[in-house]
């Protein structure tokens, strides 16, 4: 820390340090370059940080920092505490690092959205927070294949997502197109999980397709048939001996049934390409 060095943290959401450990920054660019480079120092932007152990404490300050990458100047914002003496926290997203948004969890998602002005929904599963990022930022996927071929449910999550801006167009989705019966009063969240449930149970279950429950939600159904045989067990068990499971599983068993573990790996031995293609889970 002494030496100017940051700890990169993939699970922060903003830049945050130490005043000792800004300190120790601007000591090395003085020392190295001649120029502090502090561009700007807000003391009106005081934003409260909420940490694990259940504190919140206010910072001090924001401050911006001139830094350079390779031949490219920029700058890095740094919210600054002056209680303790930790490194400096660096915040990255997957856009800036180019990461696939599969990796991440849900509550990263979320925040992903809020970010770029959105409220999400607490209900929204990650195929559907994962789907709205790459609407509002198609750059999100561009390390993603061109072609992306999209399962029947993802193109019905792909619709309803864009439908839920105005709730006129969801109420047409949800009557004209999902044949569903509403009186028009219901809340745009009602909506949306009754049109995701009809979304589930009309489509055809497809490998590409992602479980969205449990704690396989993000694996692909191919995946369960390949990898995890005691949970694939008791999901066709659950099916058959227990009325009223949830939805998506009951959509699961129904394609693990037609789909036998050797179908399965046989199919990923002779089409590699096709069972992998479609990597973005909606």
């Amino acid at each position: 820390m002494k030496k100017g060095w940051c700890v990169v943290d993939g699970g922060a959401t903003r830049t945050l340090g130490s005043l000792v450990a800004v300190q120790n920054v601007i000591d090395r660019n003085t020392a190295e370059t001649g120029d502090t480079k502090i561009l700007k120092v807000d003391t009106e932007r005081k934003p409260i940080f909420s940490f694990g152990n259940s504190s919140e404490n206010q910072c001090m300050s924001t401050i911006e920092l001139g830094v350079q990458a390779g031949v490219k100047e920029g700058k890095l914002t740094v919210h600054t505490l002056d209680a303790g003496s930790g490194p400096i926290l660096l915040s990255v997203t997957p856009s800036a690092l180019n990461m696939s948004l599969d990796r991440q969890n849900k509550a990263s998602l979320q925040e992903l959205l809020r970010a770029r002005g959105e409220d999400p929904p607490r209900g929204w599963t990650k195929i559907e927070l994962r789907q709205r990022l790459l609407e509002l930022d198609p750059a999100l996927g561009e390390a993603k294949a061109k072609e992306v071929h999209r399962t029947e449910l993802q193109e019905w999550v792909c619709r309803i997502n864009k439908a839920r801006s105005k709730k006129a167009q969801l109420v047409e989705l949800c009557t004209k197109e999902l044949e569903l019966n509403i009186t028009g009063n219901e809340t745009i969240p009602t909506l949306e999980r009754w049109a995701l449930q009809k979304a589930y149970l009309i489509s055809t279950p497809m490998a590409e397709d992602v479980v969205g429950f449990g704690r396989h939600s993000a694996l692909e159904y191919q995946n369960i048939n390949l990898y995890h045989q005691d949970y694939r067990e008791w999901v066709l068990r659950t099916d058959a001996e227990e009325t009223g499971c949830d939805y998506r599983l009951r959509r699961l068993a129904q394609w693990l049934r037609a789909n036998p573990v050797d179908k399965t790996e046989k199919e990923i031995r002779v089409k590699p390409k096709a069972a992998h293609q479609p990597k973005e889970k909606y």
